[in-house]
């Protein structure tokens, strides 16, 4: 009885990548608003509340969806949900970084693009009096995905240059596999 809710940007296109051969039972959500940000956090904990109290639910999100509607987490003591928020925190729009923009040569790239935020999730978290954990290590998330009694913000940052150069290594392997 597990719920899987994928933010937008580089969240649903990894789990695009990564997935496609999961053989397990798992109620998948995601949603696309105006800007693909919109109120993903808000919708995550609305499939949480229809849910009930015996689910699991996980949203793995971006930091910019994070930010951008962390007032949605003001339902989650109010309405007694449950909740592990994994956040993606590459400090900013890093999926622009992966995409042929960057090949423009635009001094203002990094400023308009990539929009560093330098926003601290734990500060967040505490505003909603939410559990704050930073992981380094993908091995380390099993601990945290044991039955939801609470929300929870588990934030893992990424360097977004290190993750770019180790897909396209990934991609020039398979490449010379064919």
């Amino acid at each position: 009885n597990s719920n899987i809710f994928i933010g937008n940007s580089m969240a649903i296109r990894e789990m695009d990548d990564i997935s496609l051969n999961i053989n397990k039972n798992i109620n998948i959500f995601c949603n696309r608003g105006a800007s693909g940000i919109d109120g993903l956090i808000s919708t995550a904990l609305g499939v949480a509340h229809a849910s009930g109290e015996n689910s699991n639910n996980i949203a793995i999100l971006g930091d910019l969806s994070f930010y951008h509607d962390m007032n949605g987490l003001l339902a989650t003591k109010k309405n007694n949900l449950n909740m592990k928020f994994i956040i993606l925190n590459n400090n900013g729009g890093g999926i622009f970084s992966g995409l042929n923009t960057l090949n423009l040569d635009y001094n203002k790239f990094e400023e308009y693009w990539t929009t560093p935020h330098n926003l601290e999730l734990k500060n967040i978290s505490n505003l909603y009096n939410l559990r704050h954990t930073v992981l380094n290590n993908i091995d380390d998330i099993k601990d945290y995905l044991v039955k939801n009694e609470e929300a929870e913000v588990i934030e893992f940052k990424i360097d977004i240059k290190e993750s770019l150069d180790i897909k396209n290594k990934i991609k020039d392997r398979i490449k010379k596999l064919f």
